[in-house]
């Protein structure tokens, strides 16, 4: 019970969702510059892709929410790239700061990678993406932020206990979202 539950709340999708708010929230600009930035990386990290993935889930092209079928994958996360490479264009546009951008452009290249890998073998989407928010919490909220690695952890558990993954490919995921997020923070931020 507590796997479906941690693997169900702490997927690739709530998580961005997750760090856009924090993220936003410790930027010292006007209200309504926070908002917009909220509202635009929420609607690109998180709303447009699970609204195509919902969409696909009714329609039965995919057989579950959280996509267990690697040959399934690929049509939803190609919509997530560019659902991404939208977003760093929208934050861009309204005058965002450059870590929000980043963090958007850290998306889509990782789900990129992600998406070239999966053609051959299957990644895990949870472990790249509770890895990744680790490393972008840390980038900008400092060390402190560690404080969620417990989360990240259980992300792992919670895959291996449901048998969804190998421990190869939580290792893989985990490694691929925090060093392709630190790399880029760090560079583009």
């Amino acid at each position: 019970m507590w796997a479906h539950f941690i693997s169900g709340l702490l997927n690739p999708i709530s998580t961005s969702a997750l760090v856009f708010w924090a993220l936003v929230s410790r930027v010292h600009a006007p209200v309504g510059s926070r908002t917009l930035w909220l509202i635009l990386g929420l609607v690109f990290s998180a709303v447009l892709p699970l609204a195509y993935v919902v969409v696909l889930r009714q329609k039965g092209d995919i057989s579950g929410l959280l996509i267990p079928d690697r040959g399934q994958r690929t049509r939803p996360l190609l919509v997530g790239i560019g659902s991404y490479l939208m977003g760093v264009v929208a934050l861009s546009l309204a005058g965002a700061p450059g870590l929000l951008v980043a963090l958007m452009g850290c998306y889509a290249i990782s789900t990129a990678l992600a998406t070239l890998i999966n053609l051959r073998w299957q990644i895990s989407l949870h472990a790249v993406g509770a890895w990744g928010t680790l490393v972008a919490l840390c980038h900008g909220l400092g060390y402190p932020a560690l404080y969620v690695s417990p989360l990240a952890l259980g992300v792992v558990w919670a895959r291996l206990r449901l048998r969804a993954h190998t421990p190869a490919q939580l290792l893989a995921g985990g490694c691929l979202g925090a060093c392709i997020t630190f790399i880029l923070l760090k560079l583009w931020a």
